[in-house]
């Protein structure tokens, strides 16, 4: 048998996954699912309705039915902690604007929420998996490469909302006929991994592994001859000619299609809490509103 808190918890969790205007499940019915007492069951819901976290609409031999409801209040009764998201290292505007308008989006709906940054997709995933986060952001292509059974995609976005485009990096003195190309290679991010070795498959190169964003250093002081970024990122490192860009193959963008450029939000595939807070909360575009609006310098980033 359930404890009374429990049960609470419980009632909270699934009352966050009924939109509003649905029915819900009858007293008795929720208590034989959870095998608890219809009386334990009827005091939570008394309870949960008394700190106004609901209001329910009762018809009657039609049933009840959810007519407001609080996602903030709903999730910490459920949850009892805030909403953790896992956001890469923001190292510029389009970064910077979308986890504004993320944590906007989850805040309006009365959500307590932590962004904690962490580099690489791989290593999201990996907090993900853990429980150290609620969601973890990554690119599509990064998704759609890590994700198992265990995890889904809860949200997708168009493309250049994660990064505008990758690029490749190269130093202006390239080895002489014979000698291997050096190229960085940094393995807990499935987007640089995955598109280098696209990108020189089948090349004479020697793989260096490295931090991404120890790149520009690598460049400039001749220990790679080449790396795949974010235009986003390496922009500021242009200005001299140390270091020259060129787009990806187009063999490479004809397969990845923009999705290392896509924005999307990866959570545990059992997790119905946060499906229901990202289904009730996310709009995408009032989330590239306001990261255009910080891209453009119209908008100071909060996050």
């Amino acid at each position: 048998m359930l404890s009374g808190e429990e049960v609470v918890l419980r009632l909270a969790g699934y009352l966050l996954q009924i939109k509003e205007g649905e029915r819900l499940h009858s007293v008795r019915e929720f208590a034989k699912a959870h095998n608890t007492s219809v009386g334990s069951v009827s005091n939570a819901l008394a309870s949960i309705e008394g700190s106004g976290a609901v209001k329910i609409d009762r018809r009657g031999h039609l049933g009840s039915f959810i007519e407001t409801r609080s996602i903030g209040q709903l999730w910490a009764i459920a949850e009892r902690e805030p909403m953790v998201v896992a956001f890469p290292l923001i190292a510029h505007p389009c970064l910077e604007g979308f986890a504004t308008g993320l944590k906007k989006q989850l805040r309006e709906a009365g959500m307590d929420v932590y962004l904690i940054f962490i580099r690489g997709s791989r290593t999201r995933m990996k907090a993900l998996r853990e429980n150290k986060c609620h969601i973890a952001v990554m690119s599509t292509f990064a998704a759609t490469q890590l994700c198992s059974d265990e995890e889904e995609l809860l949200l997708g976005f168009p493309a250049e909302s994660y990064v505008t485009r990758h690029e490749v990096f190269y130093r202006p003195d390239q080895p002489a006929a014979g000698k291997p190309l050096r190229v960085s290679d940094d393995r807990d991010s499935i987007d640089i991994h995955g598109l280098t070795e696209l990108e020189f498959d089948g090349a004479d190169v020697e793989f260096k592994p490295v931090t991404f964003m120890q790149l520009p250093r690598l460049l400039k002081n001749n220990l790679v001859d080449a790396g795949i970024w974010s235009i986003d990122d390496m922009r500021p490192q242009l200005m001299d000619g140390a270091i020259l860009h060129r787009p990806l193959s187009d063999r490479v963008i004809e397969i990845v299609d923009d999705s290392d450029t896509c924005a999307a939000l990866v959570g545990r595939s059992n997790y119905g809490s946060v499906r229901a807070v990202i289904e009730a909360t996310m709009d995408v575009a009032t989330i590239l509103d306001v990261q255009q609006k910080v891209v453009n310098g119209e908008l100071v980033p909060e996050y």
